[in-house]
């Protein structure tokens, strides 16, 4: 399987901002976790998916939000707010996509 330009660059940029993270005190495995991986997996779902993966994506981040807070010990209820307006704008985004999808 040949890897193209984009996932380098996708590479790239998650170990970019996995390092910002550790620099930010944050501790190498949750950064891994909640960085690296969902930027993998955004990619992925973008790709592989079209336009149903745009719509998981804002959910992947916040569930990333979500899983850095309590692995890390500072989950509020600010935390949970963050969390639940990311996954709604992704059923705005679904209900988009499908009255877009539908009238073609």
């Amino acid at each position: 399987m040949k890897m193209g330009r984009k996932v380098y660059l996708t590479l790239l940029i998650s170990l970019f901002l996995t390092g910002l993270a550790i620099f930010d005190d944050t501790p190498i495995w949750v950064a891994i976790i909640t960085v690296t991986i969902p930027i993998i997996a955004s990619y992925w779902l973008i790709v592989r998916l079209n336009g149903i993966g745009m719509i998981l994506v804002p959910i992947l981040w916040a569930l990333s939000v979500f899983v850095r807070s309590y692995l890390t010990g500072t989950l509020t209820l600010e935390t949970l707010k963050i969390v639940s307006v990311k996954s709604f704008g992704s059923v705005i985004l679904a209900l988009g996509y499908v009255a877009f999808t539908r009238n073609k």
